[in-house]
């Protein structure tokens, strides 16, 4: 995620997070970041992500494009980086997604047969199937019948 803070005179006026890339920056209404102010062309400028970073590139504007002081057409970002466009001024921040860690001791499981593959192994979420004999099976079935009617006749019992 990148995060916009429109600077004016030195101070934070408006603030913009924005999720999708890439971000098209510029007057226009469809703009992905859509700014006001003199010498701003209708699209000024994009930012893509490429090569595991964020780019400025600069869209062909008259009043041109500059990072940290200087004219650019393409320059990688980073988070603190002032870019002017026009007589607008933005600062950049770079929002990482937060990466899961997994604590230390956490069992890892195996890949293959020793997951529960092809050739057997242990699943820790597969079903387990159990064989009852049918003098048992009768047993639990009755159990837990007997069991049913004992709650069902308690329930009914209550004020």
């Amino acid at each position: 995620m990148l995060k916009f803070d429109i600077l004016a005179n030195g101070e934070v006026v408006d603030s913009k997070s924005i999720n999708e890339l890439p971000v098209k920056i510029g007057k226009l209404s469809t703009s992905t970041l859509c700014i006001e102010g003199e010498n701003v062309a209708r699209i000024h400028a994009m930012i893509d992500h490429t090569g595991g970073r964020y780019n400025l590139v600069d869209l062909g504007s008259a009043s041109g494009t500059f990072l940290n002081g200087k004219k650019v057409t393409k320059h990688a970002l980073k988070t603190g980086d002032k870019i002017k466009l026009g007589d607008v001024e933005l600062r950049l921040t770079i929002v990482e997604k937060k990466k899961r860690v997994v604590a230390k001791g956490t069992p890892k499981f195996k890949k293959g047969a020793a997951a529960g593959g092809e050739k057997g192994g242990f699943n820790p979420f597969a079903k387990r199937v159990v064989r009852v004999s049918k003098k048992k099976k009768d047993h639990f079935e009755r159990r837990f019948f007997l069991q049913g009617i004992v709650q069902v006749s308690l329930w009914q019992n209550l004020p």
